[in-house]
């Protein structure tokens, strides 16, 4: 899909062939062809930009999500829901240490 900076989605077209390589001189060139005709791509630079607090968090949790699924494989680990069998679906508490909640407090 072909974009830049600032276009909006409306304009985005989808190649239907996409020959990437280099010309004679200069940064890759990619020649693509769409129902709109021919479009040549040149990437004249790149910026590097610092991420925003939002986006490094996400790129932290994706990487340690990454991280201890590789390790979990790694290491062959294997998950048992045992609890699921022991715990009850609805808690009891025992008579010895309910609290009498009918009685009704009396206003002073």
């Amino acid at each position: 899909m072909a974009i830049w900076a600032g276009s909006p989605k409306e304009l985005w077209l989808k190649p239907s062939k996409t020959l990437p390589g280099r010309w004679k001189s200069g940064p890759p060139v990619i020649l693509s062809q769409t129902d709109y005709g021919y479009h040549i791509i040149q990437v004249l630079g790149h910026e590097k930009r610092q991420l925003t607090s939002d986006e490094l968090a996400t790129a932290q949790k994706a990487a340690y999500q990454q991280y201890i699924t590789d390790a979990k494989t790694e290491l062959g680990t294997k998950k048992y829901d045992v609890w699921a069998q022991v715990v009850p679906a609805e808690p009891t508490i025992p008579a010895a240490n309910r609290i009498d909640t009918s009685a009704t407090a009396s206003p002073n």
